[in-house]
């Protein structure tokens, strides 16, 4: 992620009404270098090179927060482990997983408005957020 990117989204972090704490700057910074989605314990090593002090709680606390604001996305890879990623600015979209290399591929369509326009419609519920991935073999491991 480029600088400017990650200045922005320090910027929207503030605009949301959120101290930009060094925790909080070390764990973007780290989202935003990583190759890809990364496990808290990921996470709080290459941010303890930084800052020493920072606690595998911290890093849960900030990417739950994170995630609750729309900044960090949750997924999970064929272990079920769950993983983080910066949302880059991009559209909304999902992942397709190879459960055997561990690939993520990015998919831009969400089969979530039609699903919950009638969870809605049925039984009263408003979706306020989710996460879909399909699990499968990529080309290269079927």
């Amino acid at each position: 992620m480029s600088v400017d990117a990650l200045e922005k989204t320090y910027a929207r972090l503030k605009t949301l009404g959120y101290r930009l704490t060094d925790q909080r700057k070390e764990i973007l910074k780290v989202l935003g270098q990583a190759p890809g989605p990364l496990t808290a314990q990921e996470v709080q090593t290459l941010v303890s090179q930084q800052l020493p002090q920072v606690s595998l709680d911290t890093v849960y606390r900030n990417l739950a927060l994170l995630g609750e604001l729309g900044i960090v996305q949750q997924g999970y890879l064929g272990d079920r482990v769950a993983r983080f990623a910066l949302q880059t600015g991009q559209e909304h979209h999902h992942h397709l997983v190879c459960v055997r290399c561990g690939q993520l591929r990015q998919v831009d369509l969400c089969p979530m408005e039609e699903l919950a326009a009638r969870l809605k419609e049925e039984w009263d519920f408003y979706v306020t957020g989710h996460s879909f991935q399909v699990y499968g073999f990529c080309k290269e491991c079927r």
